[in-house]
């Protein structure tokens, strides 16, 4: 492998706050459903950023260390990515037949959904301000939760988001 992955701390944190379990493993890429991934993802844009994955490609071919991305089981078998696309998408870019990665097995859809919203607040690049905002409207909405827990999830004042 190229690509030195490194542990996330913050990742590991926000697993834990949301009572996630996971393990570090290292994945084929093959076994990454990439367009079931980009058709689960919460950016608004809804599609990857051709810029952010050459510029992570670059960066991984010239040694720069990574996060590792966060994989979630899917069954029978096979991950999509809930947290960590671009990364995925740029070490098969340069060639990576394997990824070091947190493995997921989230079986409740609410955790899974609050999971992949709440995300990139904390990781990778940010969701716009706008995002998380949507977010927000969509877990209070949703999920019935109070404003304050939003915002302490999406890393936002509670007085921003108006519902």
């Amino acid at each position: 492998m190229k690509v030195k992955w490194i542990k996330d701390q913050k990742a590991e944190h926000h697993l834990r706050s949301l009572g996630i379990k996971f393990e570090a493993a290292t994945v084929p890429l093959a076994d990454v459903d990439m367009k079931l991934s980009l058709q689960r993802q919460t950016r608004l844009a809804g599609k990857l950023n051709d810029d952010w994955v050459i510029e992570y490609a670059t960066a991984m071919d010239g040694g720069s260390p990574f996060p590792m991305v966060i994989l979630s089981k899917l069954k029978p078998k096979g991950f999509y990515v809930p947290s960590g696309l671009h990364r995925a998408a740029a070490a098969a870019f340069i060639g990576e037949t394997k990824i070091d990665a947190y493995v997921v097995a989230i079986h409740d859809p609410r955790i899974a959904d609050i999971f992949a919203r709440t995300v990139n607040a904390i990781e990778g690049h940010r969701l716009s301000r706008d995002e998380m905002l949507v977010n927000a409207r969509y877990l209070i909405e949703t999920h019935s939760m109070s404003t304050e827990e939003a915002a302490k999830l999406l890393g936002l004042k509670p007085n921003w988001i108006t519902v």
